[in-house]
């Protein structure tokens, strides 16, 4: 009975011990949350705090800044050097990469935690482009300098610079102050005035070389040769031959007119005197005696001799199978060479221009020299040049002399006598100067060979 009775004593004991736990875990939980309140309130409010003073800083700064094209850019000029968040604020838009030579107008944001405000960079370009004078001076006939020649050093931020002369721009002969306008792609305008010194050309050109001339009808003549004209600015001008009042197929005298132009337009004249000739009936056309003379030229030189083994060969040729004569027709030079060369026969006229036939025909450049002063009688020889230099040559033969003058320099020819007798003076000053340069000790006359 005892063991039935104490069992409602435990039973109630044991639910007075869970009612008192429980109440203590009741307690226990109203403190932890109003700890975790606490600690809550706490954590809200200096957060609320922290950004309250975010706020307040971002509020300090500028919201949109607008800087000149070219100008460095960077966070700092938002922001500032004393922000005091730099740490953990962060920036959506490298702004030291940004492009500052593009006008633009970005737009980007700034945080600092949970904070994030709105920015604008606004990159405008106001500024004109800039340049340096480059002074030009021209003469009214030569093409006007462009805008890019009369400018240097062209500066903008923008690289593709609009070069242009000022609209309305005339270069006027004298003092000009020239307009050169820049501009950007922007529209910004720089201006930059260059003096230009436009002159006028009013001296003519001058004509060289022109003289009476002689005109053989049947035969063709150069009117330009060792004509030339020169004039003070035209590197090129102009040259023509009025020859329209002459009858070319009709003997007399004529009047022709040079007239020679520069690119101003200045004009000058020379007026001389053409005679027209007929040929008797013994003219020889030059292209017969060239062809005969060819003839001659291939039996006694060979392609591979040197111009002076050629010129050797031709006056060894003139001197002792031409013989010489006491008349000869003499009415032409071609006349007198082609007798020479078909009848071998001829006076010292013919000797020479013979020569001279044959000469031309192996390419060598030569001149004939007639004796002046004369008082018994004329007399013609040679003037041939060989390795650059002249050289007198005479294949007329002489009495008391079997051999011939070939290669002889000034001096040598100056020195030269027979029978004491001289003969060779001439106007030296109407041909070139002759060298000193004696090759005698390279010439075998009795063999007529050149000595290697």
């Amino acid at each position: 009975m005892e063991k039935r009775a104490d069992r409602p004593k435990e039973e109630l004991t044991r639910r007075i011990k869970r009612a008192k736990r429980r109440r203590r875990l009741k307690r226990s939980a109203l403190v932890f949350l109003a700890l975790v309140f606490i600690a809550l309130s706490t954590v809200v409010y200096l957060f609320y705090k922290r950004y309250r003073h975010i706020e307040e800083v971002y509020a300090t700064l500028p919201k949109s800044i607008t800087v000149e094209a070219g100008t460095p850019v960077s966070k700092e000029m938002f922001l500032g050097k004393d922000f005091p968040f730099k740490a953990t604020t962060y920036c959506n838009l490298d702004i030291e990469d940004v492009d500052v030579t593009v006008p633009q107008v970005i737009m980007f944001k700034i945080s600092t935690g949970f904070y994030i405000e709105p920015f604008i960079l606004d990159i405008s370009d106001t500024t004109a482009p800039t340049g340096e004078p480059v002074p030009a001076t021209r003469f009214s006939f030569e093409v006007m300098p462009t805008a890019e020649e009369l400018v240097t050093n062209v500066y903008d931020v923008r690289v593709d610079v609009k070069i242009a002369l000022a609209e309305g721009t005339v270069f006027e002969p004298g003092e000009n102050n020239i307009v050169v306008e820049l501009t950007d792609p922007s529209g910004n305008k720089g201006k930059v005035e260059v003096p230009v010194t436009v002159y006028e050309d009013k001296i003519a050109p001058e004509i060289i070389g022109v003289k009476e001339l002689t005109y053989w009808i049947g035969e063709t003549i150069s009117f330009k040769k060792d004509v030339t004209v020169r004039d003070d600015r035209d590197k090129n001008p102009s040259l023509e031959v009025d020859t329209s009042g002459v009858n070319f197929e009709k003997e007399g005298e004529y009047f022709i007119t040079y007239r020679a132009k520069d690119n101003a337009g200045n004009v000058a004249e020379e007026v001389v005197k053409l005679r027209v000739r007929k040929h008797s009936n013994t003219f020889v056309p030059k292209e017969v005696l060239m062809r005969k003379a060819q003839e001659v030229l291939s039996e006694i030189t060979k392609p591979e001799m040197s111009d002076m083994e050629k010129a050797l060969q031709i006056f060894y040729w003139c001197r002792y199978h031409l013989h010489y004569a006491g008349h000869a027709d003499t009415t032409s030079s071609n006349r007198a060479a082609y007798d020479a060369l078909t009848t071998l026969n001829g006076t010292c006229y013919s000797y020479a221009y013979c020569a001279k036939a044959l000469l031309g025909c192996a390419g060598i450049e030569n001149q004939v020299i007639k004796r002046y002063p004369y008082f018994n009688s004329k007399h013609y020889w040679n003037f041939v040049k060989i390795n650059g230099e002249w050289y007198h040559c005479d294949s007329t033969p002489r009495h008391e002399y079997n051999s011939y003058i070939f290669m002889y320099t000034g001096t040598e020819i100056r020195n030269f006598r027979v029978n004491n007798y001289n003969g060779y003076d001439y106007e030296t000053e109407k041909h070139p100067v002759a060298s000193e340069h004696s090759v005698q000790n390279k010439i075998d006359y009795a063999r007529h060979k050149i000595l290697k």
